[in-house]
């Protein structure tokens, strides 16, 4: 199949027109997701504390912000990426409009670039492409995730999705070297990619080696780079190498966020955040998630937090149990929103969106078994039943959402045209053998 002349290649769309007309699509419905869901005026004011990330970096020229309760500074919370690219963008304009139009450009950009690859890659027709493309830029949630710029999930889809086309077509330094780039990006983008890291660095490795051991080893190099940096950069300020656990300081917050005995309760319909704001400790703003004794640091916090949420694993082993169904059940088969935005409400397009995310999964596994089955196995097939568990691991040590299974909903789509592809190609094949001369 690589080996196909241009001749024998399917006859489709060329690729900028196609490029161009998914990109309008995607940004338009990017500007709908900006003017019904969005409500920041400016970088600084980004939720999930992205926006104090981006004033720290513009007016103190150091990474973090001043914690809320305590008011001292923390420097590792949120991971690099998103803060300094606003910072970056901010250095032009403070419009939040403005970071939102370059965000979903660079990023609809890469991942219909990736899209398009793919195509080339396995001469999967424009049909298919085009299912593809609308599992993702027209369900409704996912192209809402997918442009969103205050969720990592809105920047995870376009260099997951690359990263993926790029491991299973890599073929020159320049890509091996992309893959580097991707990989460290990825690591820096967000405390819980460590795993698919790994994934991906030991995939190239493994794929490469025989033909360029240096060049197989460069996503090894960039993924290394960026934990070095990182982790140097966080102890340098704060005396904590930040690496594994200690990535980011807001993870032991996370840990406990979902390993306390009100967790069970409010997942997955109530947002877990709700916590933030209950007031049963000494401290005014989530007080349920605070030490009793007073905390002097970041990673005096987060170490506290981590070491009382394992003792609720220890000591409720049967909450545990029932919140880790609860996570599965979301992750697989919920057509409800989980978290809801309207408390005791799921919103029409969402169940939608879910009922068409879950089968989409749901034909992709089935179409590998089947395919197991007769030996027919892909390296697309084999990669990304790698990944999903690598990306899934760190959600069901605390909880999923169903915005974070959109970078998974991403590669299915991209999994499910490369099916499609090969299963009309093996029936044209058996035709062709039938046809007598």
């Amino acid at each position: 199949m690589a080996n196909l002349s241009t001749q024998e290649r399917p006859r489709g769309i060329h690729d900028l027109p196609l490029f161009c007309s998914l990109l309008a699509v995607a940004m338009l419905v990017s500007a709908h997701v900006l003017y019904s869901d969005h409500t920041t005026k400016t970088t600084f004011d980004m939720t999930f504390c992205f926006g104090p990330a981006i004033r720290g970096l513009i007016e103190q020229h150091r990474l973090g912000y001043p914690d809320g309760v305590f008011g001292w500074w923390t420097y590792a919370r949120r991971m690099p990426m998103i803060p300094v690219f606003g910072a970056l963008v901010s250095s032009i304009s403070t419009r939040f409009a403005v970071f939102f139009a370059i965000k979903n450009l660079l990023c609809w950009s890469v991942w219909i670039y990736a899209l398009l690859r793919l195509r080339r890659r396995h001469h999967i027709g424009d049909y298919w492409i085009l299912l593809a493309a609308a599992l993702v830029i027209l369900v409704p949630f996912n192209g809402s995730i997918a442009s969103h710029a205050e969720f990592e999930e809105g920047y995870l889809v376009a260099m997951l999705g690359l990263a993926f086309v790029l491991l299973l077509s890599a073929a020159e330094t320049l890509d091996y070297a992309c893959i580097g780039l991707l990989v460290a990006l990825i690591y820096l983008t967000k405390s819980s990619m460590p795993l698919v890291c790994g994934v991906i660095v030991s995939w190239a490795a493994v794929d490469g080696w025989k033909r360029c051991r240096f060049r197989a080893l460069l996503p090894a190099l960039g993924l290394a780079l960026a934990a070095l940096g990182w982790g140097t950069y966080i102890y340098a300020n704060t005396g904590v190498f930040a690496f594994g656990a200690d990535e980011s300081s807001w993870n032991g917050w996370n840990f406990l966020k979902g390993n306390n005995p009100n967790a069970v309760v409010l997942y997955p319909r109530i947002p877990l955040d709700s916590q933030d704001d209950a007031v049963n400790g000494p401290y005014p703003k989530g007080g349920g998630l605070y030490p009793l004794t007073p905390m002097h640091n970041e990673w005096e916090l987060s170490h506290a937090q981590f070491a009382t949420g394992r003792q609720f694993v220890h000591d409720h082993p049967n909450m545990v149990l029932q919140m880790d169904r609860k996570k599965v059940w979301v992750a697989c088969c919920d057509v409800l929103e989980a978290p809801e935005r309207i408390p005791g409400q799921t919103r029409p397009l969402v169940i939608v969106s879910n009922i068409i995310d879950h089968t989409l999964v749901a034909v992709c596994l089935l179409w590998m078994v089947l395919r197991a089955w007769k030996r027919r196995f892909s390296a697309a097939e084999a990669l990304f039943l790698l990944l999903i568990p690598a990306y899934l691991a760190s959600y069901l040590f605390g909880w999923v959402y169903i915005r974070h299974m959109v970078p998974i909903y991403s590669l299915a789509s991209m999994v499910l045209a490369i099916q499609l592809a090969g299963s009309i190609a093996g029936t044209s094949n058996q035709e062709a053998e039938l046809t007598p001369e």
